[in-house]
């Protein structure tokens, strides 16, 4: 029964992943009980670059990223959380929406939500 289980699991996954292409994310984590989670639905949709330093980071301790991107051509460009205790929660539904985010100190938090297109928000917080 387990296997099945398994089996069916991994055919469900492996099905789902059809309906996403080109999706990419770039994180890096430095420090102890961060926390990263991104769902990626449509085609194009980017968090951070490869090789650059406008990746996502998160260094510190307890940072959490919530990132939800649904459409085509989203781009979350530079996600950055430096301290302890930041919270950051954003969601781009639609198409060419850009975001910018970038958090330094201790118990910040952002939450974003953008719908529609061509959308661009920027947002900075420090709190040492």
């Amino acid at each position: 029964m387990k296997k099945l289980f398994l089996a069916a699991s991994i055919a469900a996954l492996m099905s789902g992943a059809a309906f996403a292409d080109d999706n990419e994310a770039y994180i890096s984590q430095i420090g102890d009980n961060n926390t990263f989670e991104s769902t990626q639905e449509g085609n194009g949709n980017t968090i951070g670059w490869s090789g650059s330093d406008t990746q996502g980071v998160q260094k510190g301790n307890y940072n959490t990223a919530e990132l939800f991107q649904r459409g085509n051509n989203n781009s979350i460009m530079s996600a950055q959380q430096v301290g302890n205790g930041n919270f950051v929660s954003a969601t781009q539904n639609g198409s060419s929406n850009e975001l910018t985010y970038s958090q330094a100190g201790n118990s910040n938090q952002i939450v974003a939500n953008q719908r529609g297109s061509q959308n661009t928000a920027t947002m900075r917080q420090s709190r040492l």
